[in-house]
C-alpha cells in the first residue's frame, strides 16, 4: 500500500471515531450522583457485607438461647411373643399371677436440652 492510501485510511478512521471521542456527556443530577456512587463504592460493599455478617451472628445467638425440643415414640408388635410378666393382683393374698398374652409395647420419650 502507498503511503497516501494509508493516509486516507487513517483520515476515514479519525472521521468515523471523532464524534465518539468528543461526545459530551450529558450532566448528571445530585440524585444520581449519590445513586452512582453507593452502587460503585466499594467500602460500602464491605461494610454492608460485615453487617449482614453480623445480623447473621445475631440471629444464631438469639435461636441458641431458647431450648430445643424433641421427641421420639416407637411401637412394637411382636407375633410370637414369649413374655412372661408377674404383677401384684389387689387381692390381700400377696400371689402374683400373669396378666395375659402381651404382644405389643409402646413408648415415647421428650427430651427439652
Amino acid at each position: 500500500m502507498k503511503i497516501s492510501n494509508w493516509y486516507g485510511l487513517l483520515l476515514v478512521v479519525c472521521i468515523l471515531a471523532a464524534p465518539r471521542l468528543f461526545a459530551q456527556q450529558r450532566p448528571i443530577t445530585l440524585k444520581e450522583a449519590i445513586h452512582l456512587a453507593v452502587e460503585n463504592s466499594g467500602q460500602l460493599k464491605i461494610s454492608q457485607a460485615k453487617m449482614d455478617e453480623m445480623l447473621a451472628s445475631l440471629k444464631q445467638a438469639n435461636e441458641a438461647r431458647l431450648p430445643e425440643a424433641g421427641l421420639t415414640s416407637a411401637y412394637i408388635r411382636l407375633n410370637s411373643p414369649n413374655i412372661d410378666l408377674k404383677v401384684k393382683s389387689n387381692s390381700s393374698s400377696g400371689s402374683t399371677s400373669s396378666p395375659g398374652n402381651v404382644s405389643s409395647a409402646t413408648y415415647g420419650l421428650f427430651n427439652v436440652c
